[in-house]
């Protein structure tokens, strides 16, 4: 009787073992492959709807509001436009250069296409 005590009591004991040491290499696993990426693509900016939040003019760059993956950036903004934007105007950036984003009207974008 005690020989399959003792059997099962070493039986248990390495069952524990081998499930841990499988628990630790899928952590290590895990970790080696991180899928997180805090860094914001500015590109994946370009086609959204911003908020001016400094006036823009042909000879005046100003600044816009646009969110993206969850956060909010703010960048510099120009315009090929004769407008003038004001704060709180929505406008479509048609690209990003340099962290600088160009923007337009809907109405201008339209004319593109």
């Amino acid at each position: 009787m005690n020989d399959i005590v003792v059997t099962i009591i070493l039986l248990t004991i390495g069952v524990g073992i081998i499930a841990g040491i499988g628990i630790v290499i899928a952590i290590l696993i895990s970790r080696t492959n991180p899928t997180i990426n805090s860094l914001i693509n500015y590109q994946d900016c370009t086609g959204q709807m911003a908020e001016v939040i400094v006036p823009i003019t042909l000879e005046q760059p100003g600044s816009i509001r646009v969110k993206q993956d969850g956060a909010t950036l703010k960048l510099r903004a120009f315009t090929r436009e004769s407008e003038e934007f004001r704060v709180g105007d929505r406008v479509v950036i048609v690209e990003v250069r340099d962290g600088q984003a160009w923007v337009t009207t809907s109405a201008e974008l339209d004319e593109y296409r």
